[in-house]
C-alpha cells in the first residue's frame, strides 16, 4: 500500500523527484546477509521504482547500510532514488555510505563529483624576471 501511495504522489507531481531514506526493503537477495529475503517484497519495491521512473543511485563505500548490533545480520535498506530528469541534470551524482558509529544504520552522503584533469595553462609573470633565482639561469 505504501508503494502505491508513493507512486501516485510521484506520478502526479509535475517535476523531478529525489527520495531518500530507510525503505526497510531490499531489491535482490544479494542486498541481505544472514537474514530472510522476501521475494514478494523485493518485487513490489522494484515495481515501485520502475513505475515511478526512479533510478537507484549506486552506493560507494560499504555494501550494507544497516547492521544488527551484533553484526550477524546486514541489509541494504537505505538508498537515494532519483528521477531521470534530475539524473540527467546532475550526471556526476554519487552516494557514499559512511562508517557506522551511533546508529544501526550507516549515514549516506549524496554528492556531485566533478574531476577535471585537463592541463593547467602555463602562465609567466613579468615580475618573475626580477627574482634572483631567474638571474642565475639567465646569466
Amino acid at each position: 500500500m505504501l508503494w502505491s501511495y508513493l507512486e501516485s504522489l510521484i506520478t502526479s507531481w509535475n517535476g523531478e523527484s529525489l527520495i531518500m531514506g530507510d525503505f526497510n526493503e531490499v531489491r535482490c537477495i544479494e542486498e541481505r546477509w544472514e537474514s530472510v529475503f522476501n521475494s514478494h517484497g523485493a518485487n513490489a519495491f522494484n515495481s515501485f521504482i520502475s513505475n515511478s521512473g526512479l533510478n537507484d543511485i549506486q552506493l560507494e563505500g560499504f555494501s550494507f547500510t544497516w547492521a544488527h548490533p551484533s553484526t550477524t545480520k546486514m541489509s541494504k535498506l537505505d538508498r537515494f532514488l532519483m528521477s531521470n530528469g534530475l539524473l540527467s541534470a546532475f550526471p556526476l551524482i554519487s552516494a557514499i555510505c559512511l562508517d557506522r558509529h551511533l546508529s544501526d544504520h550507516r549515514p549516506i552522503l549524496l554528492k556531485e563529483v566533478f574531476s577535471d584533469f585537463d592541463p593547467t595553462p602555463f602562465r609567466f609573470y613579468h615580475s618573475w624576471l626580477g627574482l634572483k633565482i631567474l638571474e642565475f639561469f639567465y646569466s
